[in-house]
């Protein structure tokens, strides 16, 4: 695999604030090594969830958004029909995504610890 591929395979599990640019670098300095990949992108998400707290201070998080078709869906007028729509919005999906891939590091970097433990 070459290395646009192993960035781009990488970007998804990366902070956005991190751009290819650092992920190149990064693949680079571990040779490509697996675990201190994963070990750095951990690293990565602990500063970027420490930015976001202390930008953020001790407030409490905004209430979660109403997704884009609920806020058309009680704008429309009523139909006499019972007739739903099946079809599902992806709306704060990428956000929910970040949160689980976070989630997710931070279990590995927890089952490593205790394994090693």
């Amino acid at each position: 695999m070459d290395i646009e591929e192993q960035i781009h395979k990488l970007r998804e599990h990366c902070p956005d604030d991190k751009s290819n640019e650092d992920i190149r670098q990064l693949i680079e300095s571990t040779g490509g090594d697996e675990a201190a990949i994963q070990s750095k992108i951990a690293e990565w998400w602990e500063k970027s969830a420490q930015a976001d707290e202390a930008a953020g201070g001790d407030a409490e998080p905004p209430p979660p958004r109403k997704k884009t078709e609920e806020k058309v869906e009680e704008a429309r007028p009523k139909k006499s029909s019972s007739k739903k729509s099946s079809s599902k919005s992806s709306g704060g999906s990428d956000k929910e995504m970040m949160d689980f891939r976070h989630l997710m590091v931070k279990g590995l970097e927890l089952k490593k610890s205790v394994d090693g433990a």
